[in-house]
């Protein structure tokens, strides 16, 4: 090819170039597939999520024409798993188990009453509302549920207990009369555990800064009940002096704990039983604190 000829390419150059522009063409149809697919994705994805309602929704049928089972029906309704609450992993109260529990304590008085039996009564006349590995209740909870069980004429008084249960065996129980029931307000945790973490790490903290046997309880609340809170516990005292205990309140996010002059006993099955105004972590000795 002459210089300044007004072909610039050679055939060599035409092909190379019309290779580049098939390349090139071959890198379009590649991207413009993979968006497809993932548009497809997508579209795959929404429409499945859409059709079990979304994650923690109830039960939720597809609006897929004419029933689930026979020829052309719609696709079958999705029911999320719910998890049962235990003594590590309590709920927060439904209506359902307190409306429940109020009827179960009714029924019991009155049944009492006509077999001379005691069972679920504190006392003639008295109601036990009990309640079963729940969490946070609100104030107004506790209160209307005293309040309906001491509005039938054979019910006296009435006691809300909140119970952690663990393979048939109770726990913890907690004790909410009508005068401390009157006393708190808002949401308040009425879980107790002496198995989680946080109590297992209150007992690491505190054996490694003091020369004291430790014990520790978890309780759900965080700061002050409102209230003076009674509850027993089953818990390992086999270390200590049951004879002169020693209860603080600990706050694990501080760092800080305080003493709590706390009047308890042991009783014949083992549980300690004892009151505090605060929650957090009650960290238990046989003696004052002694730092190392």
């Amino acid at each position: 090819m002459r210089s300044g000829s007004k072909y610039p390419f050679s055939a060599a150059n035409l092909n190379h170039h019309q290779a580049r522009k098939e390349e090139f063409i071959i890198k379009i149809r590649r991207i413009t597939a993979i968006i497809l697919a993932l548009v497809i994705a997508v579209s795959l994805a929404t429409s499945a999520f859409a059709s079990i309602g979304g994650y923690g929704s109830g039960t939720v049928s597809d609006s897929g024409g004419g029933s689930g089972s026979g020829g052309g029906g719609g696709a079958a309704s999705y029911t999320p798993t719910t998890t049962t609450p235990t003594a590590n992993n309590p709920a927060p109260a439904t209506t359902t188990a307190v409306n429940n529990a109020i009827t179960a304590a009714i029924n019991a008085v009155i049944n009492a009453a006509v077999s001379g039996a005691g069972a679920q009564t504190s006392s003639s006349g008295g109601a036990i509302i009990k309640l079963t590995n729940v969490s946070t209740i609100t104030a107004a909870v506790i209160q209307n549920a005293i309040r309906q069980a001491t509005s039938r004429s054979e019910v006296r008084t009435a006691t809300v207990t909140v119970d952690a249960v663990e393979n048939g065996v109770v726990l913890s129980r907690v004790y909410i009369t009508p005068a401390v029931a009157a006393s708190l307000t808002g949401t308040v945790n009425l879980a107790v555990s002496t198995k989680n973490q946080a109590a297992a790490s209150a007992v690491s903290t505190f054996t490694k800064f003091f020369n004291n046997n430790i014990a520790a309880v978890s309780l759900g609340q965080k700061g002050a009940f409102g209230a003076n809170i009674q509850m027993a516990v089953k818990l390992d005292l086999s270390k200590l002096n049951t004879q002169s205990l020693v209860f603080y309140a600990y706050d694990a996010a501080t760092g800080k704990y305080a003493r709590i002059n706390a009047t308890y006993k042991v009783d014949a099955k083992g549980y300690l039983h004892f009151a505090t105004p605060v929650g957090g972590e009650i960290v238990i000795s046989d003696k004052p604190l002694a730092r190392k």
